[in-house]
């Protein structure tokens, strides 16, 4: 374990420790957020589990894995906690939902063949909205995440799913089940995928593996450690960001 702080800058930051870690700890100062990035998250990702005073963004509290509803042409929610940017940093318990949040007709729908993929997201409220990529046609289901919409205004991210429609017909939003239903033709596949406060511009570890994709993130020098990504929750101009990098 080593432990250390940093200055925040608001850019990509590189953090060298000597080793690649299995999981980053960090406690940002200026935003008040404590959490981590874990091994067996995404890269690039970061797990909340305390923010005191909310400067940016609406974010999840902890982590959280949609999936098939009892009904099985929607979308279900487990419990999660949410905190919302703006006065009183609103925090906001959202209770499960077993039958699920549908999608909606004909704007949902999947190209025959083709993968889709549709980002949970939830408002202080407490409604589910579901979020569509911007093609709905895409080749691979790496397409399809990289097309991912952009989650809807003063909400929080409960994570994604992709589906692939089969290659005889659509996949059709309001009839067809997901994957592992049995409404109209279900999905070829579908894939879930968790949600975290950050999904994008968090931490992202390096070791001497991982030089080509490093120098094609536009590091300067090689690195083996990690990085802090430009999330404005985590990486605040000239806030002190104190970090524990663990290795197994």
């Amino acid at each position: 374990m080593k432990s250390g702080y940093t200055t925040g800058t608001g850019a990509l930051l590189q953090v060298e420790v000597g080793f690649k870690p299995s999981m980053v700890e960090l406690q940002v100062g200026e935003s008040s957020a404590w959490g981590a990035w874990t091994e067996d998250m995404r890269d690039g990702t970061f797990m909340a589990y305390m923010v005191n005073e909310l400067r940016a963004d609406d974010i999840l509290i902890g982590r959280h894995l949609p999936s098939i509803g009892s009904t099985d042409t929607q979308l279900a929610n487990g419990r999660v906690v949410m905190q919302f940017n703006g006065a009183g940093d609103v925090r906001v318990e959202k209770a499960a939902t077993a039958a699920g949040t549908a999608f909606t007709a004909t704007d949902h729908d999947i190209t025959a063949g083709k993968w889709g993929c549709f980002q949970l997201c939830c408002v202080t409220a407490g409604t589910v909205t579901i979020v569509p990529d911007s093609s709905l046609a895409n080749d691979t289901e790496a397409d399809a995440i990289s097309n991912m919409g952009t989650k809807t205004a003063d909400s929080a991210s409960l994570g994604y799913i992709t589906i692939q429609a089969t290659s005889s017909a659509i996949w059709n939003a309001t009839t067809d089940a997901l994957y592992g239903g049995s409404s109209g033709t279900p999905a070829n596949a579908t894939n879930f995928y968790e949600g975290y406060a950050v999904m994008s511009n968090g931490i992202t570890p390096y070791g001497a593996e991982d030089y080509d994709a490093a120098i094609a993130a536009g590091l300067t020098s090689p690195l083996r450690g990690f990085t802090i990504g430009t999330d404005a929750l985590l990486n605040v101009a000239g806030s002190i960001i104190t970090y524990k990098a663990f290795r197994d």
